[in-house]
């Protein structure tokens, strides 16, 4: 599966829909992320962006987040392998991570 950026995904990042009145419903742009996205096991999100999983996809290294970044989930798992020793995902300090699954099948 390769990454298509315009693949339609769109969606307030609180969720599928927004329920809490904030205001927030304009859906956002997001761009699809696969395992072709990887370099050497590593996932690069940038500050400003938001992304969703097209797949599961397993990463040798932490993700670090720098500045405000969304990502959307999609009903995939986004996993360390089983090699790494430190957590998923590392948010720096003064940064934000919006983490939300609009599908929320997974397991």
């Amino acid at each position: 599966m390769s990454n298509n950026p315009t693949e339609t995904h769109s969606h307030p990042i609180c969720g599928a829909t927004c329920t809490h009145n904030d205001d927030h419903s304009t859906p956002e742009s997001w761009t699809k992320l696969t395992a072709s996205n990887l370099s050497n096991g590593t996932l690069s999100l940038t500050d400003g962006k938001s992304y969703y999983l097209g797949e599961d996809i397993t990463v040798s290294s932490f993700v670090e987040i720098s500045g405000e970044v969304n990502l959307c989930l999609n009903g995939h798992v986004l996993s360390l392998d089983e090699s790494a020793e430190d957590c998923v995902i590392v948010v720096d300090a003064n940064s934000t991570l919006n983490l939300c699954d609009c599908n929320g099948t997974s397991q």
